[in-house]
């Protein structure tokens, strides 16, 4: 059975809810005696402690106030369970004044600003490396312990615009947090300030390149300038992220390994998903392959009295690392319900607003068509064909074919009397030119060139009849690589 510690029993001693009192000598003995048992239970209660030690470095490499110890034995893993007194669910973006713990608490006391030189320093953390350097985002953990951590019914919690992260995990094996709070004591109202360290991230889950499988569920995390890192094996749900300069961030150098977010609350960010440089702050781009499943990430973008994070992008990937599914619901602040997103870079997710209509005609007039994954049958007619214009035709009106938060901009006559074709990201900035021909009441087909490096990214060829309607338009591929079958009105 494993060893459960009351940190204010003895030998322990831990005076609690006394922010003079420090907690890191108990966390310490606490920590080797977990690792002399094969693991235990640190049973909190509905007490709080703190720590204002300077962030030790250890001969493993974490650098943390109350550090992770190192299980020598890879063949055996340790769990090592941190638990408050059973609490009613709390995920919450906060009340006005100074958040109230429930649950149990471990708390840093730790101001001002940063002092690692970029190094993620942690309230609580684990080996990162061999060498004790910091593996910044670009750079594999070269050693990690043998650990499983779960964290359940407690607050984690560094001060108002943190200089360190609160939970540094990547060195971990495995992870599971419950019910977890990780905040600063003024997440939300007139006081609540956009944070400016680049290296305080809320949790950084475990990046070791082996299994790390790390659950995160019915928790929030308030108040970071990232608030949640993840590599791979990442399963998150029922989640409240807020009040941060970025909600989600790639971490590591790349994933061999997909991440799930089943329902993700993302608000007041400037950033909903970029990856950062510790050192620097939002990265150019993700250094390597991150796929990732996301059902619904509920986005409310800064509105009113919380303008200092209105969203710069909401997708961040500057090289088209990112791929996967990454489905959204998204409004702003004090005005409601939008559609689209702002993404920076040519990323390789299937981006899909949940909220957007299937078929809507926008202000020039022009027929646009909005689709999903799903096959979508709308009728919008085109112009017949131009008198004198060559047999294949081609249509004056303008075709918008908006593929998620890109759209297919069909105008005009190209040189060789067809359409011309460019696709284009929510900003307007286009990513790929092409041309569009067709065989009246046969075959029609578009065929795009990449922008960047003029790769042809797809030709579809599809059979249709004539008519007066625009016949089914679907994806292939990711949204890079979109087709469509179509055909010139007889009316």
């Amino acid at each position: 059975m494993a060893l459960v510690i009351d940190p204010a029993s003895e030998p322990y001693g831990a005076r609690p809810n006394d922010p003079h009192v420090e907690f890191g000598p108990v966390w310490d003995a606490m920590m080797r005696d977990a690792l002399a048992a094969g693991g235990a239970t640190i049973e909190l209660g509905s007490n709080t402690f703190y720590t204002a030690r300077t962030p030790i470095e250890t001969a493993d490499g974490a650098l943390a106030q109350l550090p992770l110890p190192w299980n020598p034995n890879d063949r055996a893993k340790i769990r090592i369970t941190i638990r408050g007194a059973e609490r009613a669910l709390v995920t919450t973006y906060g009340q006005s004044g100074v958040q109230e713990i429930t649950g149990g608490g471990i708390v840093s006391l730790l101001t001002g600003g940063a002092t690692t030189g970029g190094r993620v320093a942690s309230l609580i953390g684990g080996p990162r490396t061999a060498d004790g350097q910091d593996t910044g985002h670009d750079q594999p953990v070269s050693r990690f312990t043998n650990l499983q951590v779960r964290l359940r019914d407690c607050t984690i919690r560094c001060q108002d615009d943190p200089p360190l992260t609160a939970l540094d995990l990547s060195g971990v094996q495995q992870a599971h947090l419950d019910n977890v709070t990780v905040d600063v004591p003024h997440s939300y109202g007139a006081t609540l300030t956009v944070p400016t360290h680049p290296s305080a991230f809320g949790i950084i889950l475990p990046t070791v390149n082996n299994n790390a499988l790390a659950v995160v569920r019915d928790s929030t995390v308030l108040g970071y300038f990232t608030n949640l890192a993840f590599n791979e094996h990442a399963d998150v749900s029922a989640v409240t992220l807020g009040n941060g300069r970025v909600a989600l961030a790639p971490w590591g150098p790349l994933a061999h390994h997909s991440s799930r977010f089943a329902y993700v609350s993302v608000e007041n960010h400037l950033h909903v998903l970029a990856p950062v440089d510790p050192r620097s702050g939002v990265a150019s781009r993700v250094p390597g392959r991150f796929v990732l499943s996301a059902d619904n990430i509920d986005i409310e973008d800064a509105g009113g009295p919380f303008s200092a994070f209105a969203a710069v992008d909401h997708i961040h990937d500057g090289a088209g690392h990112l791929f996967g599914r990454f489905g959204y619901v998204r409004i702003v602040g004090n005005v409601g319900a939008v559609n689209g997103l702002r993404i920076a870079g040519p990323t390789n997710l299937r981006t899909s607003d949940l909220g957007a209509t299937r078929f809507a005609v926008p202000a020039d007039g022009a027929p646009e068509l909005a689709f999903d994954e799903d096959q979508v049958s709308v009728t919008a007619a085109m112009d017949d064909t131009p008198a004198g214009s060559v047999a294949t035709g081609c249509s004056t009106t303008m075709i918008k074919i908006r593929i998620d938060d890109h759209q297919l901009m069909i105008t005009g006559c190209g040189a060789s009397g067809d359409p011309e074709v460019s696709l284009l990201d929510a900003a307007g900035t286009s990513l790929a030119t092409g041309a569009f021909t067709s065989i009246p009441g046969a075959i029609h087909q578009v065929r795009l060139t990449r922008e960047t490096d003029g790769t042809t990214l797809s030709v579809d060829d599809v059979p249709t009849a004539h008519g007066p309607a625009l016949p089914p338009f679907r994806a292939v591929g990711d949204d890079h690589t979109p087709s469509a079958a179509m055909h010139r009105s007889s009316m």
